[in-house]
């Protein structure tokens, strides 16, 4: 899922991930689920952080809740 720093108040599709050496992020920022879109490998560069398993899991739920899949 893509990124933004323009946060909004959506929980069922917008899943809040904190800045911080971990994530790699230096603003507070979303995933959003709604805007989902497959990348070809090539554009994909280096991994910059990375999730909690809280965070993975809330975005796995958004993504279930917004693709119908429950």
């Amino acid at each position: 899922c893509p990124l933004t720093t323009d946060c909004v108040d959506a929980p069922l599709f917008r899943v809040t991930v904190a800045p911080g050496d971990r994530t790699g992020l230096r603003e507070i920022s979303q995933a959003m689920v709604d805007k989902v879109a497959s990348v070809p490998r090539e554009r994909v560069g280096k991994e910059i952080g990375r999730c909690t398993e809280d965070e993975i899991e809330a975005i796995d739920k958004a993504l279930r809740g917004w693709l119908s899949l429950d």
